[in-house]
């Protein structure tokens, strides 16, 4: 600014709309592991009129006691509960209407040696084992998520649930923990006995997220756990069974648990959707729905065949324009991953060198690792590889790409350019949480500032 415009450059402005699609990316993990960002299980329902029902399910299995108890065969049974620490994330109605938990005893073992996934079925008992009913208003879910959101753990709130468990169960395990020490102490012998619950929503009009983490070595009176009651002697005694991996005498007990996630898109605008598969939803708008692998794909070829014009660009300003037409929850954090051909994430490696043609454009990308796989992002140069939605607004951040267009037209020619890229929330978000983003098809285009020469190169 404030110098003459070297006559030897045009300046050029373009707008350019990509063709898109919906994808859908399965299978998810959504088993909850030791050193996880996030842990946490849903339960709930919903139905939403353009992207139809979903249920979600959470399925745990529990440890036996982190401090040994050694009741006598003077102990009497008192009472079993769950008791569900729900972290305020939600996703759906907002009202206060109530909604009704049902605790399911499982008729399969959960096996720490197995993954599990948001479709993974398993069968549990139809008969509940505990039943509550109760309700959470608007201004508890808003101000306890603000609180949960913010990064200031020390402000968090909670909503804590006891749900009585009835039946065998509860006596069963006071009775081991009097007369059967080696199932006790045996995590295998234990789960395969006690094989864990199955928590649903028959009537609920939200997905609601609790935690299951039980904090060691100092837990607190409202984690989430299993608590049996009993009385000794005229004293009443409290056993904590936890639902999240814990050590006993330095022992790792690999307590498993996952969220079933069950969509029923019949009649809705993406109603066909197949996994790694292009749909154009019927209402020509784009859809994110974190847990179920539902993302948009943009496709790069209107850009190469306009750039394909052009000699020797040198891209001013990139910027991808998004407009969310959704005011519910939304993750809260994206990334812009490049996909291959097969609409899987293209990853960064190829065996242990770097794919050629991404080590070229190296400074436009953010390879990372994920799992056991390699994924390259886009960079956004505001944020490094990711986007944030205001969760006030849902409006989509300001996503500037200068870089990464720059290098994709310097090698527009290389046989393997990057083809399209998928809008998908961060790994936690995508795993577990369920929101939603829903975008204008107006909103899929580039923003492009541009220079070229106006006379010949020498």
């Amino acid at each position: 600014m404030g110098f003459r415009k070297d006559p030897r450059l045009g300046t050029r402005y373009v707008e350019i709309p990509l063709d898109y699609s919906v994808i859908m990316h399965e299978p998810i993990i959504t088993q909850n592991i030791s050193d996880d960002e996030i842990s946490r299980l849903l339960v709930g329902r919903v139905y939403d009129p353009d992207l139809g029902n979903l249920e979600a399910k959470a399925i745990f299995n529990f440890s036996p006691p982190i401090e040994p108890v050694f009741p006598t065969e003077n102990a009497e049974f008192v009472s079993l509960k769950l008791v569900v620490k729900f972290d305020f994330y939600s996703y759906g109605a907002t009202d206060s209407s109530d909604l009704q938990l049902t605790v399911h005893e499982l008729d399969e073992q959960l096996t720490p040696e197995r993954l599990y996934y948001s479709g993974t079925s398993i069968s549990y008992n139809s008969t509940p084992v505990g039943d509550t009913i109760f309700a959470l208003g608007p201004a508890e879910l808003r101000d306890g998520w603000q609180k949960a959101s913010d990064n200031d753990p020390a402000n968090n709130a909670y909503y804590v649930l006891p749900i009585r468990i009835d039946g065998p169960i509860g006596p069963s395990l006071l009775n081991d923990l009097v007369n059967d020490r080696i199932t006790i102490d045996d995590f295998t012998l234990f789960s395969q006995r006690y094989r864990g619950f199955a928590l649903t929503m028959p009537v609920g009009n939200k997905i609601l997220g609790f935690t299951p983490v039980y904090a060691l070595p100092t837990p607190t009176s409202t984690d989430s756990r299993l608590v049996l009651t009993y009385k000794e002697s005229g004293t009443t005694q409290v056993v904590d069974f936890p639902i999240y991996y814990a050590a006993v005498n330095n022992i790792l007990n690999p307590v498993v648990s996952y969220t079933l996630l069950e969509p029923d898109r019949s009649g809705s605008v993406i109603d066909g959707l197949q996994s790694f598969t292009d749909l154009v939803p019927t209402d020509g708008k784009l859809y994110t729905q974190s847990g179920t692998g539902i993302m948009p794909k943009f496709d790069l070829t209107k850009f190469y065949q306009y750039f394909d014009t052009v000699d020797f660009p040198i891209i001013n300003s990139a910027e991808l324009v998004l407009d969310n037409a959704y005011t519910g929850r939304t993750p809260q954090t994206f990334e812009l991953l490049l996909l291959n051909s097969t609409n899987k994430f293209r990853p960064f490696l190829i065996g242990e060198n770097p794919d050629p043609y991404l080590a070229r454009i190296r400074p436009g990308i953010v390879p990372f690792a994920q799992g056991n796989e390699t994924r390259v992002a886009i960079l956004n140069e505001l944020t490094g590889g990711n986007i944030n939605i205001d969760q006030e607004t849902g409006k989509v951040g300001l996503t500037i790409m200068t870089e990464f267009f720059q290098q994709i037209v310097d090698y527009k020619s290389d046989t393997g350019r990057a083809r399209a890229f998928a809008l998908h929330p961060v790994q936690n978000e995508f795993n577990k949480t369920v929101s939603v983003l829903k975008l204008n098809s107006s909103s899929a285009r580039l923003r492009v500032y541009y220079s070229k020469p106006l006379t010949s190169l020498p």
